[in-house]
């Protein structure tokens, strides 16, 4: 697994390091890494570990806020080089571009993302997640896009009142929380 985000230590209050540090202690293993370090991308260190990830030939995930890609794309771009990652790699992004890189129209980042790593679209997932929501909308794939988001089994909803904080009666207007 690689990680293109900052390790929780370098944003302590980060609820994205949080839960990509999260998913790492759980799902990597001692090749996994992060990409990015006090001095931004580390393009030498992603570089030798995309390189190592396609000549081991076993699936890998790349999760990362969706201008860190952004950032990757462009610097490997500039130095002329694409991967082929092996089948069934996946790739997470999340976060939007929040003004730390260019806007891309997803269909084309995806596609960036396809020519550049060798992982198709569909093996491409964006998550929606804030905090305010308490929870995360993850894509059902990107093979039509926009895509579909879907949320874990376990969503409730509620309508409130945004003053009181206490749930509205059928039929009258609130703010819909998602718990």
């Amino acid at each position: 697994m690689l990680v293109l985000f900052p390790t929780e230590d370098m944003m302590p209050n980060s609820s994205l390091a949080h839960y990509l540090a999260l998913a790492m202690r759980s799902c990597g293993d001692a090749s996994s890494a992060y990409g990015i370090d006090e001095g931004g991308l580390n393009l030498e260190r992603v570089i030798l570990w995309l390189q190592s990830a396609q000549a081991a030939g076993k699936p890998v995930a790349v999760l990362g806020a969706s201008y860190s890609w952004v950032h990757l794309m462009d610097a490997l771009q500039e130095r002329g080089m694409t991967f082929a990652l092996p089948p069934g790699s996946r790739f997470l992004d999340t976060g939007g571009f929040k003004g730390q890189s260019r806007d891309i129209p997803m269909p084309m980042f995806y596609e960036g993302l396809s020519r550049t790593f060798g992982v198709p679209s569909h093996q491409c997932v964006n998550m929606y997640g804030m905090t305010e929501l308490s929870t995360q909308w993850y894509d059902a794939g990107n093979a039509e896009l926009p895509s579909i988001k879907r949320g874990p089994h376990w969503i409730r909803w509620r309508l409130m009142d945004p003053v009181s904080g206490r749930d509205v009666p059928n039929g009258q207007e609130g703010i819909v929380v998602h718990c």
